[in-house]
């Protein structure tokens, strides 16, 4: 299937959205549930290094390494037979996203705001969402006790959906092995 103009569209528009619900809610200070992907672990960067400096590319890791120096050099090596190498070891390199109510922003999209919001029919979080926007829209202040039943349902939830999505990718990868 052929990735055309109007996906990316659509692609960057769901992004906005998402980006704008959670920073949004991050500025009402209410309970949030957050798409989250941390920095990449600093041993792993070098190791990532070490693996482009075979092929001539360079790339210094860092603490403050940024998600368009690693999209640079993988963009560096397109075409070459190790590119997928390359891509394989950059992605796991990273740390797996996750959902939880602290925000500490979305590495990998470089965004200091992520949640899902756009497909509440496919993921439960994203449902989650909009089910918290509603409640926002109709009682904006929470009581203390209202505000802290919220934040501890809404990490467990956090969690649960974390869970079950490794869970599910772990299925998915099983059966394309079959």
């Amino acid at each position: 299937r052929i990735h055309g103009n109007a996906e990316s569209i659509i692609e960057e528009f769901m992004l906005a959205a998402n980006e704008t619900v959670a920073q949004h809610m991050h500025k009402q200070k209410w309970p949030f549930i957050y798409r989250v992907h941390d920095v990449p672990a600093e041993d792993k960067m070098q190791e990532f290094g070490k693996l482009l400096a075979n092929f001539n590319i360079k790339f210094k890791p860092s603490e403050e390494t940024k998600p368009m120096e690693i999209q640079k050099a993988v963009k560096a090596i397109a075409g070459r037979p190790e590119e997928r190498l390359v891509t394989t070891v950059a992605l796991r390199s990273m740390r797996q996203a996750v959902y939880q109510t602290e925000n500490v922003g979305h590495f990998g999209l470089a965004a200091k705001y992520y949640t899902h919001f756009t497909s509440p029919i496919r993921r439960y979080p994203d449902l989650l969402v909009h089910r918290l926007l509603h409640r926002w829209m109709a009682q904006p202040k929470l009581t203390k006790d209202d505000r802290e039943k919220l934040e501890e349902k809404l990490a467990v939830a956090a969690e649960h959906s974390s869970i079950r999505e490794r869970l599910a990718a772990d299925a998915e990868r099983a059966t394309v092995e079959l």
